[in-house]
């Protein structure tokens, strides 16, 4: 079966020849494209000499994750969202490593993830449940999907496949399953079991506490998202514009084409409505039960790759051209316009969050906005770029979700070739602090 590629069609080799292409053969992928050969438009699919800056940007960004339909990315970054347990937060600092870290003054690492030279207990390779563990020393690759924590385990998922149990205590791994293909999203845990979805179509179950496989689903499409519990049903989005949802046993309940491109994002969950964006520009609530279409909107000023955020009465989303929207929970019209929308600096792929009343806003460059949720109008903003008198302001692009815990806003920065770094946001002083740490 081909794989999908991000710009229509089949994956390919792109022409060599200046703007040569023979008919019907697939768009090229940027990331991989000869100076010379024109872009394609991600959504109409028509070659276009000439883009706009924020889809440039967007195709960019694109091309960072687009393993399937380009190849496998040379060093994947990762953009796991910090997550917080107690005084201990678990975030992805150095490419493929996740780091326990105890909060107080001073900040100290309480270990890494996986040790240098550890070897690990791999219990599934390739899909399948070994008769018993292989010790086996694994690199683990960019962590892009969220870390789950439990009462005495932190679950993670990577790029290169893995999904791993690790003990909260000392950091050491409960057991790793190597599945086939990539894994851009992250986990979901119920109950008993662990549900992942992969680049090669796969939706796997996971057992929780042994990692074995109790069931293989193919969705017949790229999975770039997390699943998402709603209305008792696993849901997931796919990368052909559809929406499935499946239960605990495996078996498909519903399955919807929604949208007229890609759907990377993660739904958010409200009540019994699926809210998400595409890469077509719209944005959609749908029926959790039956997967119908309730609402879509007007088109946005570029794609939605970010999962929105519930608040009151309305669904908030931020665009990869660097706008935040507002739209109403409920409505039917099938080009809703937004309550209102609100300009930022730079693309926004992390997710936003609220804090006292207040929607904090993280952009690329690495600013932070408070907006009022009611009309957008600004509260407050942050710079990215260090003053004289405040060295410690965010460095960086911030594609990670942000955090908010107790007045406060994690956040979790990544560089080309070298380690992030980890801020807090004090939101009563306004002030970014750099967690510096000490092993």
């Amino acid at each position: 079966m081909p794989r999908h590629n991000p710009c229509g069609g089949r994956s390919g080799r792109p022409s060599h020849q200046k703007g040569a292409r023979t008919a019907g053969a697939p768009a090229p992928c940027p990331s991989l494209m000869p100076v010379h050969t024109p872009l394609c438009d991600p959504v109409s699919r028509v070659p276009a000499r000439r883009l706009p800056r924020p889809l440039l940007v967007a195709l960019t960004l694109l091309a960072l994750l687009a393993a399937s339909a380009c190849g496998s990315i040379a060093r994947p970054e990762g953009w796991a969202a910090p997550a917080l347990a107690g005084t201990t937060l678990y975030v992805s600092l150095a490419h493929g490593k996740l780091t326990a870290v105890q909060l107080g003054d001073p900040p100290r690492q309480l270990w890494e993830f996986p040790a240098k030279d550890e070897k690990l207990p791999v219990v599934v390779e390739g899909g399948r449940t070994l008769a018993s563990p292989k010790m086996t020393k694994i690199t683990f690759e960019g962590l892009y999907g969220d870390p789950i924590v439990t009462a005495d385990t932190v679950y993670l998922t990577a790029y290169s496949g893995h999904v791993a149990a690790v003990n909260r205590e000392d950091g050491r791994a409960r057991w790793v399953a190597a599945l086939p293909g990539r894994v851009v999203g992250g986990a979901l845990l119920e109950g008993d079991r662990l549900y992942v979805g992969t680049t090669e179509g796969d939706l796997f179950a996971l057992d929780r506490g042994s990692g074995a496989v109790q069931w293989r689903r193919s969705l017949a499409t790229e999975i770039w998202s997390t699943p998402v519990l709603a209305g008792g049903q696993i849901v997931v989005t796919g990368m052909d514009g559809t929406v499935a949802a499946l239960t605990a046993d495996g078996t498909t309940r519903w399955r919807r084409k929604l949208a007229g491109a890609a759907i990377a994002s993660t739904p958010a969950v409200q009540g019994d409505r699926l809210y998400v964006g595409a890469f077509d520009k719209r944005f959609y609530a749908v029926d959790a039960a039956t997967g119908e279409l309730v609402w879509r909107s007007r088109p946005a000023d570029n794609w939605f790759w970010t999962q929105a955020v519930v608040a009151g009465d309305r669904v908030y989303a931020g665009s990869l051209g660097g706008t935040l929207y507002a739209f109403p929970l409920e409505g039917s019209s099938l080009e809703l316009a937004p309550t209102w929308a609100r300009k930022l600096d730079s693309m926004i792929r992390s997710r936003p969050v609220l804090v006292n009343g207040v929607l904090v806003v993280g952009t690329r460059e690495g600013r932070l906005f408070g907006l009022r949720p009611e009309d957008g109008a600004f509260a407050w903003e942050v710079s990215s770029t260090p003053a004289a008198d405040d060295p410690a302001a965010p460095r960086g692009d911030l594609f990670a979700d942000l955090l908010a815990a107790d007045s406060r806003v994690y956040v979790a920065t990544e560089h080309l070739r070298k380690d992030g770094n980890l801020y807090v946001f004090d939101l009563a002083t306004r002030r970014v602090t750099e967690v510096r740490l000490k092993s």
